[in-house]
């Protein structure tokens, strides 16, 4: 009889302790300690608990109380209210027993995503990539205002709930092993709004675009479906399934994409694609037209003779077909012999004026370089006017030497340029009815006209007869 009652008891502790382990709350790694939530939002959190059990969730700044049921599968969800930025606070998840996340701070949460150039951490790579200025930002990154996630590396056929990573401060370690781009675009923007960051990383080098949309956006294109998307084998959509579904619902303040290398060759389909994923990733994530901000290619002398300057002004031309966006342009920035230019301060900051003005509202400064407008002929000369110039040209007292005219053959020459109140007038004396002009249009050259505030204007070509 006793041995009989032994086994009765030894049974109902295991249900009771089975349970208890199965009943615990399970979070995605992004919701955990040290984390961001985006300010004054309705920021969603999610996990998995028993199925059908009551869970609830307080958060320290307001001390209210949401209550509410995981579904069938265990699954919950919950949209929480969040004050202006400030912390630390804590928030207590409970379904009988409590999880606190603790050191959770409130403030402006982005996300930066692409290839190699959005990857490469401040360090550096070793005997590949350098950085410039890295030794000063790294000892100088300890900042308890500042928190740094990178999501692993995961390739995927089938959508993800889940991601590996952590929340950790910045510091000189942390600092170090995170995206040079997003780390510094990050203490800008701590520097500037003095309130905190959080800054969370989603890139995988050498990728192209269709690794990151998904299915359902690239099967009108079928020989993308054939083609790798990057390196081992990176297929399509794999890491949008990978590294970017785990994530959907996050409540952010927008999104910085610096990728474009590995599509330098197709640049009219790059142009279809990229408003494509965006509109795909902002009906998904349904916290509306989240800004996105995203960094031209900078000009590289390719082995393969791409197209890299038609792929320059694509991207910048995708502004007017991606709403609530802006382009960092680079034509003044790249490095002949080196795809990974050194000098990753100014795409940063350049990320940051587009920010700041278009996203945080401060006035006095222009989002961006100039863009081409529009041109006219007048007698032999082409006149042209470009987007974000209002305070007018400079070349800072260099020649302008990125000019090219096109006579009635179609073949490019080099032209004499000048600048004329806001405009350029360019002109060849050889070459009279000129049908076309070109600025900075190779796959490497070194940009030397701006605006008045020093940001570079992006390559183009245009026709006479197709003037917009």
């Amino acid at each position: 009889m006793y041995g009989i009652k032994k086994k009765l008891i030894i049974i109902i502790m295991m249900q009771f302790f089975f349970q208890k382990g199965f009943a615990e709350i399970k979070l995605p790694a992004f919701f955990s300690d040290n984390m961001v939530l985006q300010q004054q939002s309705e920021a969603k959190i999610w996990g998995w608990a028993t199925s059908n059990t009551k869970v609830k969730i307080s958060t320290s700044w307001d001390r209210k109380v949401y209550s509410f049921q995981s579904d069938s599968s265990g699954k919950w969800d919950i949209k929480i209210n969040t004050p202006k930025a400030g912390g630390p606070y804590t928030i207590t998840i409970s379904d009988g027993d409590e999880l606190q996340l603790k050191n959770v701070l409130i403030g402006e949460v982005w996300i930066c995503s692409g290839q190699s150039n959005m990857d490469v951490p401040l360090r550096g790579v070793p005997n590949t990539v350098t950085i410039k200025n890295s030794i000063e930002h790294i000892v100088n990154a300890k900042n308890t205002q500042i928190r740094l996630f990178t999501v692993g590396k995961k390739q995927s056929t089938s959508p993800q709930e889940n991601c590996s990573g952590s929340w950790g401060e910045a510091s000189a370690e942390t600092a170090s092993e995170f995206s040079a781009v997003g780390y510094l675009y990050a203490k800008y923007l701590n520097d500037a709004l003095g309130i905190p960051v959080g800054i969370i990383k989603s890139a995988y080098s050498g990728t192209a675009i269709q690794a990151w949309m998904s299915e359902e956006q690239i099967k009108n294109y079928p020989e993308l479906l054939k083609a790798p998307a990057g390196p081992k084998e990176v297929k399509c959509s794999e890491l949008y399934y990978g590294m970017i579904n785990p994530l959907m619902g996050l409540s952010v303040k927008g999104f910085l994409w610096y990728q474009g290398e590995g599509n330098h060759r197709d640049p009219e389909l790059y142009a279809a694609l990229l408003p494509l994923m965006v509109s795909d990733w902002r009906k998904k994530w349904e916290i509306g037209n989240f800004p996105f901000y995203f960094v031209q290619i900078a000009p590289y002398s390719y082995p393969d003779k791409g197209n890299a300057a038609k792929m320059r002004q694509e991207m910048a031309n995708c502004v007017k077909t991606i709403p609530n966006s802006g382009i960092a342009i680079m034509t003044d920035a790249g490095e002949e012999f080196n795809i990974h230019p050194e000098d990753k301060e100014v795409v940063a900051k350049r990320l940051l004026y587009l920010a700041l003005s278009k996203t945080y509202g401060l006035k006095g400064f222009p989002s961006c370089g100039p863009i081409y407008k529009s041109m006219a002929l007048e007698a032999d000369k082409i006149v042209i006017n470009f987007d974000y110039a209002e305070m007018g040209l400079t070349t800072f007292g260099q020649p302008l030497l990125n000019f090219e005219i096109a006579g009635a053959d179609g073949i490019y020459s080099p032209a004499n340029a000048k600048i004329v109140k806001g405009s350029i007038e360019v002109w060849n004396t050889s070459i009279s009815n000129p049908v076309g002009v070109r600025y900075a249009f190779k796959d490497w050259v070194k940009g030397d006209l701006y605006n008045s505030q020093g940001l570079p204007v992006s390559s183009f070509e245009a026709a006479i007869s197709n003037q917009n």
